[in-house]
């Protein structure tokens, strides 16, 4: 029987199926043995099943309601509640619209501020006014101060307004336009997931059954995703695509997606 560390090497070079495969057996002889069911879940998050990681993560706190990762999850499972509160609206037909969160926008407006500042510090500090210096003080404005609003204005124009899902199909928002698959337009939905250190991804990707069409490709990893409250987006989904199935990019790229025009966001 294998030990944690083991399974967790298979996780690190990207082997889910081994390392799910060896975690069940062990759960068998040990369906208490709540550092395997950490990293159960974990693999259930990572690869978009999140009804599975909550159930999972349920277990664990029947076990031990004080462990500090369980504590973790629950505020984390919170956070997701206030954020379908106040960044996602019903539809009148009954349908919801996420609004997306415009994470580079945020991280390059940082980067132009910290800029900003340093600028100023550079100015005052510098003997400025000395012609000696201007080539310097001007090359340290456009790198500092005018590249960070450069990056500010191209991240803006490529982050998403808003995500819609209801009973007739799904809508992305962009900033001067919308692209709008129907679910019965829609000929494979996949929640595509690529584990290990180099490059992990998820994503909803949906493939029209028109080969012409766009496929839409829609970041669900949490610490890049522009969708708040992933898991209720996910859950939303689902109640229109009932085969929604997680896949490798691998198992996937070749067949469905290479030579396909993907709409990233």
């Amino acid at each position: 029987m294998m030990h944690l560390k083991q399974i967790q090497s298979y996780v690190d070079q990207g082997l889910v199926e081994q390392a799910e495969q060896a975690l069940d057996n062990l759960l068998e002889l040990g369906p208490k043995n709540t550092e395997a069911m950490k990293l159960r879940a974990l693999l259930f998050e990572r690869s978009g099943r999140f009804m599975q990681e909550s159930k999972m993560w349920e277990r664990i706190g029947h076990i031990d309601s004080e462990d500090q990762d369980y504590l973790r999850y629950l505020e984390r499972r919170q956070s997701e509640e206030r954020e379908r509160f106040y960044f996602t609206d019903e539809l009148p037909d009954g349908g919801r619209r996420f609004l997306a969160y415009p994470r580079g926008v945020v991280y390059s407006a940082t980067a132009a501020l910290l800029g900003c500042l340093f600028f100023l510090v550079y100015a005052r500090t510098s003997s400025a006014a000395d012609p000696r210096n201007q080539a310097a003080t001007l090359t340290v404005f456009a790198l500092c101060v005018l590249a960070p609003w450069v990056a500010i204005g191209i991240s803006w124009l490529r982050s998403i307004k808003s995500v819609s899902v209801d009973a007739n199909g799904i809508q992305v928002s962009l900033r001067f336009r919308d692209v709008t698959i129907a679910w019965k337009d829609v000929s494979n939905a996949w929640i595509v997931h690529q584990f290990g250190p180099a490059n992990p991804q998820l994503a909803l990707v949906l493939v029209p059954r028109d080969a012409g069409a766009k496929t839409i490709s829609i970041d669900l990893m949490q610490e890049t995703t522009a969708i708040r409250a992933r898991s209720h987006f996910v859950r939303d989904v689902e109640k229109h695509m009932k085969d929604l199935t997680p896949v490798r990019l691998g198992d996937i790229f070749e067949q469905h997606l290479k030579g396909r025009e993907i709409i990233s966001v």
